[in-house]
C-alpha cells in the first residue's frame, strides 16, 4: 500500500489521465464500504485486494473516515441533548425553588 495520502481531488485528476488503472478486477464500491464498516469479515480475497490495490485502499480509507465522522457526530449530538436536558432541569428546579 502506498504511503501517500490521497484526496477526492487526486482521484478525479487520476481518473482523467491515461494512466488510470484498469479497475475491471476491483470489487464494487459497496463491498469495500461493507468491509470498512465491518459488515464483511473473513473475506481474505477482498482484504488482500484492498491491501494491494491503491485505488481500493483509498476508497476503504475514505469509507472508514466517513464512518468515524458519522460516529463522532452521533456522539456529539447525544452529548448536546444531555447538556440541554441538564440546563432545562436546572431551570425547572431553580424556578420551583423560588416559589
Amino acid at each position: 500500500m502506498a504511503s501517500k495520502s490521497w484526496s477526492k481531488k487526486d482521484a478525479a485528476v487520476a481518473v482523467e489521465t491515461d494512466n488510470a488503472p484498469d479497475r475491471s478486477q476491483c470489487p464494487p464500491d459497496e463491498k469495500v464500504r461493507a468491509l470498512a464498516k465491518g459488515d464483511i469479515v473473513g473475506d481474505k480475497m477482498l482484504e488482500r485486494h484492498v491491501e494491494e490495490c491503491e485505488w481500493c485502499a483509498r476508497e476503504y480509507r475514505d469509507h472508514a473516515k466517513d464512518l468515524e465522522w458519522n460516529r463522532f457526530i452521533g456522539r456529539s449530538t447525544k452529548a448536546s441533548y444531555l447538556v440541554i436536558l441538564a440546563i432545562v432541569l436546572f431551570e425547572i428546579i431553580r424556578h420551583v425553588a423560588k416559589k
